[in-house]
């Protein structure tokens, strides 16, 4: 879901338009519908509704203008909702409030679908313009334990299934038992497949869906090796009893136990088809162009399979007609997958769609003659352009919202002239996109006068979140210290992801001359708007004036505002700031005692000679926070806050490893063992993969039998 962890596909596809210098003229990513070619459009929610720099979806005025453009510019006929996953999340998964990074997404996303119904409005909404809806879902990335997330300070995973967590002997385990998987829940067991089916009826029939299309990919950095789990019994038995071999045990072809694993995949989906077939749904599915018998890959880091080995039987589900359409997702040549799916499908009802939002290159022009669904992503800023014919001044006075961003890009890029009247008066317009646009135009053209300041200061009053957001992070790059002060009283009454992100990138950009703006930011009432000032802060160069008035703020009364300055005094390095962060680790917060760890162990790491004193008073602290996370601990984070206690041992050097090889080896706290065990031969990132190979697995798995079992 970055602040999200939901979805990588808006950093990969997103286009920036060109600065006012009009060197280029900026290019249209997305083709509008040829004759005869069906389009689609999948829109990412969880990333829509909170990077402001996308289309927006984050009210029902700003589905309808963005559905009007989708159809009237881009002939669109499908929408692909990613609304049926954020509804799980939601609705059916245990939300983690520790996690401070993905608290203020879910409480916003919460805020969205149940106050205004946003989630079920957006399938509404395009069928009364005719257009087909289709859910996108998770197939296996149904949250993860923990433990996972927690090495990068933020806290534990950001939510998990109820059906995992009431059901762990569901989820995939390794081979020895150990170590159970984020994100899948095992398909062998037909109780597990039967509680899926049950969850996916809800999601598809409470919003009204007319097909529920399944991604395959796991946001977890969990799996090592594409084998690491899928070891459960029913597999276990059910391996042995065709090939004689122990698959926990003994050696064996990992091609046979994806071709076994596939073939529950194949059941799930024989026995949802039916359920939806009553229902009048369709099935649809993702396929990995790089290697469609394979799941997908995270595109955020392909280099793991983190769903697992498991076969996709395609080319069954059409000839049983067990999936009605599927989509060819990126991260890979599609063009001759699509070709394999079109030649398959002859004769069946099953339909193909392919990520794509050009036109198609001369030789795939027959993919639309053949019914294949182009679909774009959401995410592309040029959808919002208007029309792709070039528009007259005069579409201004008219009713045509369309006309009017066509008009008002063509300014911003140079292609008219530019009226800055005309502009700021379009800020005023009665449609939110309108209004929306012209902010981007005033900051694409960097007017920086008295009137387009003024024009942008009233933006701070308009109804509609998005329009605030674009005038928040306008405002921080052209206004004054007036501009920011009205941007904190904004923040001040309307707080929600959406405008933290906005206001976090703009005041992250101000220059070390205006620091007094950044000061008054962390000595503001609301500790909401403390809280996104020090957040801009993270990243970028230290302003060393500010110190004591962070170090001040490592007493606020706000978890949020303590964690924000425990991951801002990472990045100073002084006595002072180095006392502060040591004192965060006795926090009453343990995402907050987390963060403390990580940035203090990675300041001073190995180097006890230049730290003298301070180094060994922070090494012991570490040994004693980590020891606490024994058999009778029971606090909130007992089961993650003793990952980054453990990595900041490590980092600490060779005294840090042997700390932990001693817990490791002691025999009276088999837990403590166990959390010790994961630190030194189980490497978590959170960030990205740490792959390495199945022997090297094993050696750690040996140690753990050695160790922890005893």
């Amino acid at each position: 879901m970055n602040p999200i962890r939901l979805s990588c596909l808006w950093m990969l596809l997103t286009v920036f338009v060109t600065n006012n210098a009009f060197s280029a003229l900026p290019k249209r990513c997305v083709a509008p519908a040829q004759p005869n070619e069906s389009v689609g459009c999948y829109i990412s929610n969880g990333d829509n509704d909170v990077l402001f720099y996308s289309p927006p979806i984050d009210s029902k005025n700003t589905i309808n203008g963005l559905y009007d453009i989708l159809q009237k510019v881009y002939g669109v006929q499908r929408i692909y909702w990613r609304a049926a996953q954020i509804d799980e999340m939601l609705y059916y998964s245990q939300i983690r409030s520790e996690n401070l990074v993905q608290a203020d997404l879910f409480n916003w996303l919460g805020y969205l679908y149940k106050n205004f119904g946003l989630n079920k409005y957006g399938v509404q909404a395009a069928h009364d313009r005719g257009m087909t809806v289709w859910g996108v879902a998770a197939l296996f990335d149904h949250g993860g334990t923990a433990e996972i997330d927690s090495s990068r300070g933020i806290g534990p995973s950001q939510m998990e299934s109820y059906i995992r967590l009431q059901h762990p002997e569901w989820v995939p385990v390794d081979r020895y038992g150990i170590r159970r998987m984020s994100g899948p829940i095992c398909f062998a067991y037909p109780e597990a497949r039967k509680a899926l089916i049950s969850l996916h009826i809800k999601l598809a029939t409470s919003a009204g869906y007319d097909g529920l299309m399944f991604h395959t990919y796991v946001e977890q950095c969990d799996a090592r090796f594409d084998d690491e789990f899928g070891y459960n019994e029913p597999i276990v038995a059910e391996f042995k009893k065709r090939y004689g071999i122990d698959i926990r045990t003994q050696n064996f072809d990992p091609n046979d136990l994806a071709q076994l694993q596939g073939e529950y995949l194949t059941q799930y989906f024989r026995e949802l088809k039916a359920a939806f077939k009553a229902l009048s749904i369709k099935v649809g599915l993702f396929l990995n162009p790089k290697e469609p018998e394979r799941l997908q890959r995270w595109l955020a880091d392909p280099s793991v399979g983190d769903s697992g080995r498991i076969h996709v039987d395609w080319r069954r589900y059409i000839r049983e007609g067990i999936v009605d359409e599927l989509l060819v997702y990126c991260g890979g040549d599609p063009y001759p997958v699509v070709n394999k799916i079109l030649d398959q499908a002859k004769g069946t009802s099953c339909k193909v769609s392919i990520l794509h939002s050009a036109a198609y290159p001369e030789q795939y022009q027959h993919f639309a003659s053949q019914g294949v669904i182009r679909t774009f992503a959401g995410s592309y800023k040029d959808i919002e352009w208007g029309y792709i014919e070039q528009q007259p001044v005069s579409a201004l006075k008219g009713d045509d919202f369309i006309a009017k961003l066509s008009v008002l890009q063509q300014m911003a890029d140079g292609r008219t002239p530019p009226d800055l009247r005309k502009i700021i008066e379009a800020t005023k317009d009665p449609h939110v996109m309108v209004r929306r646009r012209a902010v981007v135009a005033l900051a694409e053209l960097k007017y920086s006068d008295s009137n387009t300041i003024t024009a942008l200061e009233n933006c701070l009053n308009d109804a509609e979140n998005t329009v605030l957001c674009y005038a928040i992070n306008t405002l921080t790059k052209l206004g004054d210290s007036g501009s920011i002060d009205k941007i904190y009283s904004t923040l001040d009454k309307h707080n929600n992801a959406m405008i933290n992100l906005a206001a976090k990138i703009g005041l992250s950009t101000l220059t070390a001359d205006r620091t007094d703006d950044i000061l008054r930011g962390l000595q503001y009432p609301n500790p909401e708007v403390r809280a996104v000032v020090v957040s801009a802060m993270a990243g970028t160069e230290p302003r060393p004036v500010t110190l004591p008035a962070l170090i001040k703020l490592t007493k606020d009364p706000s978890d949020k505002v303590r964690w924000n300055v425990a991951n801002v005094l990472g990045g100073f390095g002084t006595p002072e700031s180095l006392e502060a962060l040591y004192s965060f680790l006795d926090d009453t917060h343990p995402t907050v005692r987390n963060m403390a760890a990580l940035k203090l162990s990675t300041l001073i790491r190995a180097d006890s000679g230049k730290y003298g004193d301070f180094w060994h008073k922070v090494f012991a602290k570490l040994r004693s926070k980590f020891a606490t996370y024994n058999d009778k601990y029971n606090g909130s984070d007992s089961d993650w806050g003793w990952r980054c206690f453990g990595e900041a041992l490590e980092r600490m050097g060779s005294d840090g490893i042997e700390t932990l090889t001693e817990f490791l080896n002691q025999k009276n706290d088999k837990l403590l063992a166990d959390h010790a065990w994961r630190i030194l031969y189980v490497k978590q990132s959170g960030n990205k993969f740490i792959p390495i190979t199945p022997q090297e697995a094993e050696k750690g798995y040996e140690q753990y039998l050695k160790h922890c079992l005893n």
